[in-house]
C-alpha cells in the first residue's frame, strides 16, 4: 500500500478535484483506493458520498478517540459509486477537535499514522490512499503528512501565490523528513489550471520547470469548463466530457503516477 497527501496552503489550487479524479483513474486501473477527506469543509465527502448513505462514523471519530479500536476502522469507511473507490468522509464538527490535538501535542499528530497507515484492515484491503487536506498547514495537515509516503502539491498556473505556498510546503516537508517517525519519501508538483493563452501561465510553468524540473509532473491539468459542470452535478469530468483535454490529461497523470509505484 502507498499513501499520498494532496496539499497546498493556498486555496483554489485544485486539491479536491485532483484527489477525486486520481481516485477514479486509479480505481478504473484496478487499484483499490481509499480517499481520506482531511478537510473539515468536507467538499470531497460531498462529492464522493452516495446521496442515500448517511454518515454515521467518520474521520471525526478517529480524531476523537485518539486510539481508535480495530472495530471502528471498517465503520468509518464507505463505498462510493466509483469502481474500487472508498472514502473516509469528514464533517464540519471535526474542526473543533484541533484544539484537543494541540493540547495533546506531539502525540496528536501521529493519530492517522497509528490508526490508519499501520492498520491491518486498511493494508489488507487497499492499494492506494489519497488524503485531501485543507488549505493550511495546521495540525490536521501535519497528521496527514505523518502518514503519507508521497506528497502532491497542486500549483495553479495562473497564481504566483500558489507557487509561494508550495515553497513553504517544501520547507515543511524537509523538516518532516528529519523526523524519526516520518514515512515521506518524495514530493511532486502538479501544475493545474493551465491556459497556455495567458502569458502568466507560460512564465510560471517555465520558472517551475527551471527550478524544480525533476519533481514536476509531466502531465499538466488544463482549465476546462467540464470540471465546473462535473462539480455541480456531483460527477467527474470523465462522465461529463470524457474525451476533453481535462479528462485525457488526468488519465495521463494517473498513469504517470502509477508508473512510479513499484
Amino acid at each position: 500500500m502507498i499513501s499520498f497527501t494532496l496539499l497546498n496552503n493556498k486555496g483554489g489550487t485544485g486539491k479536491t478535484t485532483a484527489t477525486i479524479h486520481l481516485a477514479v483513474v486509479f480505481g478504473n486501473k484496478g487499484k483499490r483506493v481509499l480517499v481520506i477527506d482531511n478537510d473539515t469543509q468536507a467538499n470531497t465527502s460531498n462529492a464522493l458520498m452516495p446521496l442515500d448513505v448517511p454518515i454515521k462514523k467518520c474521520l471525526y471519530d478517529i480524531f476523537l478517540d485518539k486510539e481508535p479500536t480495530e472495530e471502528l476502522i471498517p465503520q468509518v469507511i464507505y463505498k462510493t459509486n466509483y469502481k474500487n473507490v472508498s472514502i473516509i468522509p469528514n464533517i464540519e464538527e471535526t474542526s473543533a477537535l484541533e484544539v484537543n490535538m494541540a493540547l495533546d501535542f506531539p502525540n496528536g499528530i501521529y493519530i492517522l499514522q497509528e490508526s490508519l497507515f499501520k492498520n491491518k484492515y486498511i493494508n489488507d484491503n487497499f492499494d492506494i490512499i489519497l488524503i485531501d487536506c485543507a488549505p493550511n498547514l495546521g495540525l490536521f495537515t501535519t497528521a496527514a503528512l505523518m502518514m503519507c509516503q508521497r506528497v502532491i502539491v497542486p500549483v495553479l498556473a495562473t497564481s504566483a501565490n500558489s507557487v509561494r505556498g508550495f515553497q513553504k510546503i517544501i520547507e515543511l516537508i524537509q523538516e518532516f523528513e528529519q523526523e524519526e517517525r516520518s514515512v515521506i519519501d518524495s514530493y511532486n508538483i502538479l501544475i493545474n489550471g493551465v491556459d497556455r493563452r495567458k502569458s502568466i501561465c507560460k512564465v510560471i510553468i517555465k520558472n517551475l520547470k527551471e527550478t524544480f524540473d525533476s519533481i514536476v509532473f509531466k502531465s499538466f491539468i488544463p482549465t476546462d469548463s467540464g470540471f465546473e459542470t462535473a462539480e455541480m452535478n456531483k460527477q467527474t469530468i470523465f462522465a461529463i466530457k470524457p474525451w476533453s483535454n481535462g479528462a485525457k490529461l488526468f488519465r495521463a497523470l494517473g498513469q504517470e503516477i502509477l508508473g512510479t509505484i513499484k
